[in-house]
């Protein structure tokens, strides 16, 4: 399985190369909202998940045949990212040896470890995720490994955020009855105040989520948390555009990949299927590869965990 999959069309990062040094779900948080589901590995501890030759190598293909079209290379994971020891060796590579900037999308839950925050620093960008004021509102949201405590991933991230030479970007994912309050918003303003982002996106679910009854506010409820916030909405919004396919790669596994980490909506999935010599996505149904799924009326093709889970690391 491919460790750099894309380009993948992003608000945030235009047209953007993925790369997952992580197997899924290997996560710090198993956050109610997340689109790959409930995390199956919550850990803090890192570790070298894939050879690390094996992901540059990858990179180094998908940037060869789409480098000149491609906005950023974006290191995400099917997780948490920053788990994996090697990452700070990936986005050196990829600093060395192409003019691509350099995202990470991080919650930012292990900051407080300096070896993560000196891995990260060679990044063009790095985005965290701030979407909670208080212990009892992040413990609800996020679901963090019982080692985490909130005031010490806070500290991580003002720390970081003094240190840090590129951009430091923030996404405020907001949960109807959870962090939607005007309280609630005030207090995530108070810590985003602390950090000073370059950016902060306002998003809301617009993918299926690992619990279903997470719903998003109502737009009256958004609108006024951009303006407490002072936020971009662009993230609240299911996004658009056409998921690359790369000549040579498998078609079971690009879909795969793809909806994976970004879960398709049904005329994407058709769009793609339609640069296909053959019809495979029926046939990854019925397989039981891949299911549809229906969240705020829009249908969204999704992998049946169980068939693409690979060995767990304790």
């Amino acid at each position: 399985m491919s460790h750099a999959y894309g380009p993948v069309p992003s608000r945030r990062f235009g047209r953007s190369i993925g790369v997952s040094p992580i197997p899924p779900k290997a996560c710090s948080y198993s956050c109610v909202y997340c689109q790959l589901g409930r995390t199956t590995d919550l850990r803090i501890k890192r570790a070298s998940f894939f050879p690390v030759e094996d992901i540059i190598s990858d990179i180094e293909k998908l940037v060869s045949v789409q480098g000149s079209n491609t906005d950023f290379i974006t290191i995400v994971g099917d997780g948490e990212p920053t788990l994996s020891q090697d990452i700070g060796k990936i986005i050196s590579f990829c600093k060395q040896e192409t003019s691509i900037p350099v995202a990470v999308i991080t919650n930012g839950s292990l900051l407080w470890h300096p070896d993560v925050r000196h891995d990260l620093m060679n990044a063009d960008v790095v985005s965290i995720t701030l979407s909670a004021g208080d212990v009892e509102t992040y413990q609800r949201l996020h679901r963090p490994h019982r080692d985490l405590d909130f005031e010490s991933v806070l500290d991580g991230m003002i720390i970081f955020s003094k240190e840090f030479r590129g951009e430091l970007w923030a996404e405020v994912m907001m949960v109807a009855g959870i962090n939607d309050s005007e309280s609630a918003l005030h207090s995530t303003k108070n810590q985003l105040d602390l950090i000073s982002p370059k950016k902060i996106f306002i998003a809301t679910p617009t993918r299926p989520p690992a619990e279903d009854w997470v719903k998003p506010p109502e737009s009256d409820t958004v609108l006024n948390a951009a303006s407490i916030l002072g936020g971009s909405l662009e993230m609240t919004f299911p996004e658009i555009g056409d998921f690359s396919v790369v000549e040579g790669q498998d078609h079971v596994d690009t879909i795969l990949q793809l909806c994976s980490r970004h879960p398709m909506m049904e005329k994407q999935v058709r769009d793609m299927e339609g640069r296909f010599e053959d019809k495979v996505v029926d046939n990854m149904v019925l397989r039981g590869l891949v299911e549809w799924k229906t969240y705020m009326g829009v249908k969204y093709l999704i992998p049946v965990r169980k068939k693409i889970q690979r060995g767990q690391n304790t």
